[in-house]
Order: structure tokens, then sequence, then C-alpha cells
């Protein structure tokens, strides 16, 4: 069975839009309205929280579909920064060679904020030269 990635981000970027959207949108937002978007929203938050291979491909299905440079810092910020600190152990060798390989990836990786110790040593060793704010850790012990 394939996973409908593309349907899921289409469901996370209009659940996106519509937090931040008229009054009228975000009322009906936080009372789940409507309902397929808010279903897919969170099939889209589920399926991240997994922390597999398969969670960095739906991240970089979101990457490909921001609609701007703000969504990629969106997507860094929410999605990648939430599967980095909770997955980024089992998960540091892909999330490397995506950053070495996708510029776009680079750039969501960039607005990625956790602090050293979050991860194992290791792991942060590999994703320190992508992660600002591990970077400026590892800097400061230097």
């Amino acid at each position: 069975m394939t996973e409908d990635f593309e349907g899921l981000a289409c469901s996370w970027w209009e659940g996106t839009r519509l937090a931040s959207g008229t009054r009228e949108e975000r009322t009906a937002w936080n009372l789940g309205e409507p309902a397929d978007v808010d279903a897919g929203y969170e099939a889209t938050v589920e399926r991240i929280d997994q922390g597999d291979e398969g969670s960095l491909e739906l991240v970089m299905t979101l990457l490909r579909s921001a609609p701007d440079d703000f969504g990629v810092v969106l997507v860094g910020a929410g999605p990648l920064e939430d599967l980095v600190k909770e997955h980024g152990n089992g998960l540091s060798l892909q999330i490397e060679q995506l950053a070495r390989q996708c510029p776009l990836f680079t750039r969501a990786l960039s607005s990625v904020w956790m602090s050293s110790g979050t991860l194992s040593p290791e792991a942060e060793g590999r994703l320190a030269p992508w992660i600002p704010t591990l970077r400026a850790d590892r800097d400061r012990r230097s």
C-alpha cells in the first residue's frame, strides 16, 4: 500500500492556512472544521510522529509543496523540528544525507531550534553543521 503523502501535505497546508486565516476560518478550524482537512492535518502529524523514513519522505513532500520560502521555514520549525527532536538519533544518517543532497531540506533544517543534549553526541555531531543552534552550542564549548 502506498501512502498518499500529497493528500496529507495538502491537508497540512490548508490547516496551516486556516489556523492563521480570517477570524471565521480560525474559529471553524479550532472547532475541527472542515472535518476532512482536520482529519488530514492530524494524520500528517501522526505519520511524522512515527519517526521512520516515511516520515522523512512526508517532510520532503511538505517542503516540495511549500507555497513560498516562509512555508519552508514553517516546515523546518514545525514537523521537521519535531521529527529531529523525537527521532533524530535513529534518523541522523538519513537526515545528514538529505542535508548534503537537497538544498531545500538544508534550508528547512536551518529553522530547527534545539539545544545541545537533546540527541546523542554522535547524532548532534552529524546534524550540527545544518542546525544553527546546535552549531552555536558546539562553538561555545570549543
